[in-house]
């Protein structure tokens, strides 16, 4: 027992480190009546070998102290009437901290049960305390860090997106500007080359002629204002200043009006004495005609002597009426609007949707917050199913405990490490004497049996004794049933002769001792198991071993079911069964058990239980044949729930042992010990928090659901699939998303690994959701004697699977909270783009109007220029 107690505390601390937070918190197991530390992480330096502590202890710097742990055990009066469920409310939402720097939580061991039970008190109490400035502060820290390198990361990239597109709309603008005005900086520079160079010889140098741009360039008004200053200089100056040498050959009208006011002037070209001769003789004509003052045709012949070239050769220019008025209809107009403005409204257009682009995703900033969130919650998760999966082991620990202990006795009567006498202790049967009670009935010979009432464990309907004034106990004897058909001398039984019994009546079992084959000094054996009644008779001495065992899982087990608890020796050579089970001797349904297809036995055993046999053999149950197989492996078996034989309406659970003398490798059969595990039912069903639709899942290593959502306590052998997929047809679809999904994770479940996971599933409308799962397994240790024919001997160790328990929840009403926070940002993320907009599309317009009234000031100036009279005429040169 010390050593189990020592295995169990040695297991809970692995496991509490394994689940502790982080540096901010731990949990530290100790006892309820007196406070001291039963098991706490490594980092308390807690063992064994530096004495006991208590949970006050101010070297553990959990912050409990006696005043605390008083309010601990005060907060719920077990000695009193209290509610199940207001003990529990109790315990789930108060901190038992007395100031700001931390929580303590508590959680008392066995877990407080669903319905009230006025023996109830608890064991141990698991302490949780949290410092709130680390693990407040280290979680509002990282989220808080997250949050900020997304900011940062916004702001970053917005910041360069601004850069980036003003440097772009700089060059677009600067290029464009630069292409629109160069004509006119051809001008600029050929009247400065001219000015400058006036009055010398240098100007034969200057380029005149102005080089056409691209042909798909567009032709604005400053081609055509290039186009006249080009006509305007292409005669002012090639090869010396004002031209001496190369006069104009183009002749002009002259339309001089001033005649009369200048015609004393005119007339004095007559005089003799002018120093020049213009066309003498036309000049006396129209003088002689005495015209003055009437119309004047002056200069009828020609001026220029030397013409070279005709008016009619001329190159034309456009007409001053040749070019629009109107800003919206110049060339020039659209080609700055084209080049300047559209590239500047455009890359300012894009630069706002990036950066609106970039704020709309400010919700998605979120999702580093949300996957934490979700990080925190499965450490959560899977700290809870981790606890749960050691106290699981725990209470399954007993289970085992108590069978190497039944079993190591058990061995060493039969295999001779404890000498025996040739006394025998009564046993009484029940078999021969009920078989042949009508249905309904209950069996006479039953009725005359002694049963106190305190014994529990007897059928509704049944008659006891309430033995007030004296002790009951020696009244107990152990229960017998074994079938006589098919005997051979030693009470061998291994097979089914023809005919076989097909109803209780038909059935024989043997009722004393002294009738079962081996009693006879004929038939003589060395050991203690080689006939029927040599195994009858070494199995009565089971009696002060397996009745006080009974005692002491009676006290713990609630009343009212029978067949639980029920301990018994099942043997290999003869089927036969000798155990205890209260007021109602297992031996009284015996007959009444028949093989059939629904328990398999036929299957198993044909041999030995042909299809409608009737009369309980142990070797042709599942649970006998799956501990055979375990005997020289791990000696363990714990089966899946199923239904008790004799029992329709039990479900519960059974745990065998192997009585094997390892070193000889003989095996004479199973300790069988029946339990309802109810206290790890009802810390998984009502003692377990978990979040909207969670579930507590609790499976064998065949995949058999122990816990389940919707699980009767009637229904056996439900596969955890049938009851987590209820709306995947995994049968006709086996190979669906949601069956590979979950078919993994039963797989690691059953192969005791722990860990998170996730799958998805159908809903009971068709939708999808992700469930998200962590895993645990409950493993117990098992012991084995090397030789048990020496008392001497020691044992082996091994670990056994038993469960795996499992805590479940859709993701989605996890997130609800989350989901609130991120609405309510995209809410507000949505307000600041509208914002933003409008700004934008006001800016947007502010600077077209801009734009537009700068380009129109610059038109109107060249529109002036080529519409006023600075037009060159071609008559000028």
């Amino acid at each position: 027992m010390l050593l189990a107690r020592t295995q169990m505390l040695g297991t809970q601390t692995g496991v509490l480190d394994e689940v502790a937070l982080e540096e901010w918190s731990a949990p530290i197991v100790a006892r309820w009546d007196d406070g001291s530390v039963a098991a706490a992480p490594k980092k308390f330096e807690y063992g064994t070998s530096k004495g006991p502590t208590t949970i006050d202890d101010p070297s553990l710097g959990t912050g409990v102290d006696s005043e605390t742990f008083v309010a601990i055990r005060d907060l719920v009066d077990f000695k009193g009437r209290w509610d199940p469920k207001e003990a529990q409310t109790a315990f789930e939402v108060t901190s038992f901290g007395k100031d700001d720097s931390s929580f303590i939580f508590a959680s008392p061991i066995p877990p407080i049960p669903p319905k009230y039970d006025p023996l109830y008190v608890p064991e141990f109490v698991v302490v949780l305390s949290i410092s709130k400035d680390d693990a407040l502060r280290r979680v509002v820290t990282d989220l808080g860090e997250t949050i900020d390198s997304q900011v940062k990361n916004l702001v970053i990239f917005t910041s360069i997106a601004g850069i980036v597109g003003i440097l772009v709309i700089i060059l677009v603008i600067f290029a464009s500007a630069s292409y629109l005005t160069k004509p006119l900086r051809w001008c600029e520079m050929v009247a400065r080359e001219i000015v400058n160079n006036f009055g010398s010889e240098k100007d034969t140098d200057i380029d005149f002629e102005h080089k056409i741009r691209c042909v798909y360039s567009p032709k604005t008004e400053l081609d055509a204002l290039t186009e006249q200053f080009t006509k305007m200089i292409k005669r002012f100056s090639r090869s010396g200043t004002a031209k001496r040498a190369d006069v104009a050959q183009i002749e002009v009208r002259n339309e001089f009006r001033l005649c009369k006011e200048f015609s004393d002037l005119y007339n004095s070209r007559e005089d003799e004495n002018f120093p020049f001769s213009y066309n003498r003789e036309g000049a006396k004509k129209e003088a002689e005609e005495g015209v003055f003052g009437g119309k004047l045709k002056l200069n009828r012949g020609r001026n220029v002597h030397n013409h070279e070239k005709s008016a009619s050769e001329a190159t034309s220019y456009p007409t001053p009426t040749e070019f629009q008025t109107t800003v919206w209809a110049s060339p020039l107009f659209w080609s700055i609007g084209t080049f300047i403005v559209l590239p500047l409204f455009v890359f300012s257009l894009i630069i706002s949707v990036v950066v609106l682009t970039q704020i709309s995703t400010f919700p998605e900033l979120l999702e580093p917050v949300k996957e934490d969130f979700i990080s925190l919650y499965d450490n959560y998760l899977y700290s809870s199913t981790a606890l749960r999966a050691s106290l699981a082991s725990s209470l399954t620990e007993a289970v085992a405990r108590d069978l190497h202990v039944i079993s190591r006795y058990a061995t060493w009567l039969f295999f001779g490490a404890l000498n025996t006498t040739d006394s025998t202790v009564d046993m009484v049967g029940g078999a021969e004497e009920c078989k042949s009670t009508p249905t309904g009935e209950t069996c006479g010979w039953l009725k005359e049996q002694p049963c106190d009432c305190s014994w529990g464990w007897y059928k509704e309907g049944e008659a006891c004794t309430n033995y007030d004034e004296r002790n009951s106990r020696p009244l107990k004897q152990l229960h017998m049933a074994s079938q006589r058909d098919d005997a051979w001398p030693d009470g061998t039984r291994n097979y089914t002769g023809i005919p076989f019994p097909t109803s209780p009546e038909a059935t024989n079992w043997w009722t004393e001792l002294s009738e079962m084959p081996g009693s006879s000094t004929s038939i003589v054996s060395d050991d203690n198991y080689g006939s029927s009644f040599q195994r009858a008779k070494t199995a009565s001495a089971m009696a002060g071993v397996l009745i006080p065992f009974y005692n002491v899982l009676l006290d713990t087990s609630p009343p009212g079911l029978p067949g639980v608890p029920f301990l018994a020796l099942m043997f290999e050579a003869d089927g036969m069964v000798i155990g205890f089970s209260g007021c109602t001797p297992f031996s009284t349904v015996s007959p009444f058990w028949s093989s059939s297809e629904t328990n398999g036995a036929a299957e198993l055993q044909p041999q030995l239980c042909p299809l409608r046999k009737h009369g309980y053999d142990p070797r042709c149950r599942k649970w006998y044949d799956d501990g055979k197989k375990e005997a020289f492996v791990s000696g363990l078996h714990i089966t899946s729930p199923y239904v008790f034989a004799g029992f329709d309406d039990v479900v519960a659970q059974t745990g065998t042992s192997s009585m094997v003398n390892l070193r000889t490798k003989e095996y004479i059969g199973q300790i069988l010990l029946d339990f309802l595990p109810l206290s790890l039912i009802a810390m998984l069903e009502s003692g377990t928090t978990l979040p909207k639709d969670g579930v507590s899942i609790l499976i064998t290593p065949d995949s058999n659901a122990v816990v389940g959502p919707g699980l009767s306590r009637k229904e056996a052998d439900v596969s955890i699939k049938q009851l987590m997929l209820q709306s995947d047809d995994c049968i006709s679809e086996p190979l669906a998303a949601s069956c590979v999904q979950f078919d993994a994770i039963v797989e690691k479940m059953s192969d005791g690994r722990s860990g998170s996971d996730t799958f998805t599933r159908s809903t009971s409308t068709g939708q999808k959701e992700t469930v998200r799962i962590s895993y645990a397994p409950v493993s117990v240790k098992s012991f084995r004697a090397i030789d048990s024919s020496n008392f001497a001997s020691g044992v082996e160790q091994d670990s056994n699977l038993i469960y795996s328990v499992a805590l479940a929840a859709p993701e989605e009403p996890m997130l609800e909270p989350f989901h609130s926070v991120r609405d309510k940002t995209e809410a507000d993320v949505t307000t600041g783009i509208i914002v933003i907009s409008v700004l934008l599309v006001l800016a947007l317009l502010l600077l077209v109007n801009f734009a537009y009234r700068v380009t129109k000031s610059l038109i109107t100036s060249v529109l002036h220029l080529l519409n006023g009279k600075c037009t060159i005429p071609n008559r000028w040169f």
